[in-house]
């Protein structure tokens, strides 16, 4: 890992840009608490490990840009509602209840009752890709890794 001394940090140096290689790891927030960052593990071309931290607002743009260069949104450039929860889930991990992907729906701009959310969560879980857990009260999930990417 390189260090500079307090002199080489207040000298301008042109900007290059550093080079990672992401790692296939997200540790999204577990969303116990609010204002939990993601961390994306990568890798620098010299092999020292680097973190790219993102905030939820970082977070959600950046699927979104991912998926548009990835071609998986519509004509209209957005993803689909499953679709944009299938990215979050596997951005963020954590536990999933549909209080949560209706708090989510919402903060993205899309239209979900609470029938909708649990039904989008039970057809992530048919997919294999969520893990269903039962609880005195309620329901949640977690991602899957056996069901393949999320």
């Amino acid at each position: 890992m390189s260090t500079c001394t307090p002199d080489q940090a207040s000298t301008p140096v042109a900007a290059i840009p550093l080079v990672v290689h992401w790692d296939r790891y997200v540790m999204g927030p577990s969303g116990d608490t609010d204002r939990e960052n993601t961390i994306v593990p990568c890798t620098s071309a010299d092999g020292d490990p680097v973190a790219l931290v993102l905030d939820s607002e970082l977070c959600h743009r950046l699927a979104l840009d991912l998926a548009e260069a990835a071609g998986k949104s519509g004509d209209s450039g957005r993803l689909s509602r499953r679709a944009f929860l299938r990215e979050q889930i596997r951005l963020r991990g954590g536990r999933w209840k549909s209080r949560r992907v209706q708090d989510l729906y919402a903060r993205a701009g899309y239209e979900a009752s609470p029938r909708t959310a649990r039904n989008d969560l039970q057809h992530l879980f048919h997919e294999g890709l969520l893990i269903e857990h039962d609880m005195l009260g309620g329901r949640y999930y977690t991602p899957s890794r056996k069901g393949g990417d999320l």
